[in-house]
């Protein structure tokens, strides 16, 4: 290792974030660290005296942070909840909330968590899983029929649809509806 350096493993945005700006502020090199074997970053090097100050400002912004945080999946889960409820009107509140907690969880990497998919479509795909999961037979069909996961979804496939459908109507189009910025 270089001297003065230090080894900053990853995990915390906010430390390696302004590490890395703060080394190339000061015209310092920042080396990364890989395991070979892996093909994995495991962290940075950087000067101490940088990732000193860092922990100090992490220190005292933490608060603020995590309020910024709290606030911002605040907003998230609204408008989760107010895609959900314009694009299947007639889902119960039960299942909307459980949809909510599942799909759209923070950090799941699940469907209502993917920001490249757009919004309606989300909740489509979140709808269906629920459905299938929770309103068919079909981790039924997978742990005691010997299903594969494809077929079983075929098998379910029409009573999903006729769900998702009887939820979705008196769906508002677009137009009617007044846009409201949670952002």
């Amino acid at each position: 290792m270089p001297e003065g350096y230090i080894f900053v493993p990853k995990g915390d945005p906010y430390i390696t974030r302004n590490c890395k700006s703060r080394t190339k502020e000061a015209g310092n090199t920042i080396y990364i660290v890989y395991d070979n074997k892996l093909n994995h970053q495991l962290g940075i090097r950087i000067p101490s005296a940088i990732h000193t100050s860092v922990l100090h400002s992490a220190t005292q912004t933490a608060a603020h942070r995590a309020l910024a945080t709290h606030n911002r999946d605040i907003r998230t889960n609204l408008k989760a909840r107010s895609l959900l409820q314009l694009t299947f009107p007639s889902i119960p509140p039960t299942c909307l909330s459980k949809i909510l907690q599942h799909a759209f969880l923070k950090g799941s990497g699940r469907v209502g968590r993917i920001s490249t998919r757009p919004d309606e479509k989300k909740a489509t795909l979140a709808v269906e899983a629920h459905v299938r999961h929770e309103h068919t037979e079909y981790e039924k069909l997978m742990s005691e029929g010997g299903m594969n996961r494809e077929e079983a979804r075929e098998v379910v496939w029409k009573e999903v649809k006729t769900i998702r459908d009887g939820w979705a109507k008196g769906k508002v189009k677009e137009a009617e509806v007044e846009a409201i910025d949670l952002t």
